[in-house]
């Protein structure tokens, strides 16, 4: 399913599953000035993406004003939610569970620019390599509407349960967010990253992230709690 440069539709109580490319697309069409937007998800569950390779259950670029909720990912190739250069929008009461056999990047993944992103109150079980990406790597053409320094910014990742994962949570160029009130179950290497991973001119580094009344859960596999990549610039950490 494509939806492209579309406003107002809500999709609910719909069933996606065993597509090799992604589940369910919604974009501005190419269109980056005039955005997709007021679109909601309910009661959409999507499996079974991929199972290997840049295939995301729901890929979203360049939405604006939109929700989605109660929906169900399982089993998928790149990320579960991947979001390029979208903004003020709501991921809520939503169930990542990695399966398998399926590459499972991420779990939700924030990029290209997106702002204004709340995602609050989901399951993560073994969501890929991170299970939140707060930023991550997108070809500077692919920003919407444009390069503005970071990757994202002003994400809130609230009232969350992850298990499992190699870092449940990493920032990755971005420009603040907050990850508050979470609880995070066995962890497979770290606690969360933050990163820094483009090295272009237009962005800067890393920064004014905030990690603060989180429950972990660890064992021995954690020996560092958080990695810090090299041409970062802070972020404050509270247990």
């Amino acid at each position: 399913m494509h939806l492209a440069n579309c406003s107002y539709i809500t999709l609910r109580n719909i069933k996606v599953s065993g597509f090799p490319t992604n589940g369910i697309n919604i974009d501005d069409g190419g269109s980056y000035e005039t955005p997709a937007n007021n679109i909601v998800l309910e009661n959409v569950t999507i499996l079974e993406t991929g199972p290997k390779g840049n295939h995301d259950a729901l890929k979203m670029s360049g939405v604006d004003h939109f929700i989605v909720r109660k929906c169900r990912f399982e089993g998928w190739g790149g990320s579960g939610i991947d979001m390029v250069g979208c903004h003020h929008g709501v991921v809520e009461d939503c169930t990542f569970i990695g399966r398998a056999g399926f590459s499972q990047s991420n779990g939700v993944q924030l990029k290209g620019g997106t702002e204004d992103v709340l995602v609050q109150c989901c399951f993560f079980k073994n969501a890929g390599q991170r299970s939140i990406n707060l930023g991550g790597s997108t070809g500077l053409q692919f920003f919407r509407p444009k390069v503005q320094g970071y990757e994202a910014r002003n994400i809130t990742v609230a009232g969350n349960r992850f298990v499992g994962s190699m870092a449940p949570v990493a920032w990755v160029t971005s420009d603040g967010g907050c990850v508050h009130h979470n609880t995070i179950v066995l962890p497979e290497k770290w606690v969360l990253r933050i990163l820094q991973e483009s090295s272009d001119a237009q962005f800067t580094p890393c920064h004014d992230g905030l990690f603060e009344h989180n429950l972990i859960i660890f064992d021995s596999k954690i020996q560092i709690f958080v990695n810090v990549g090299s041409g970062t610039n802070g972020t404050a950490v509270y247990f």
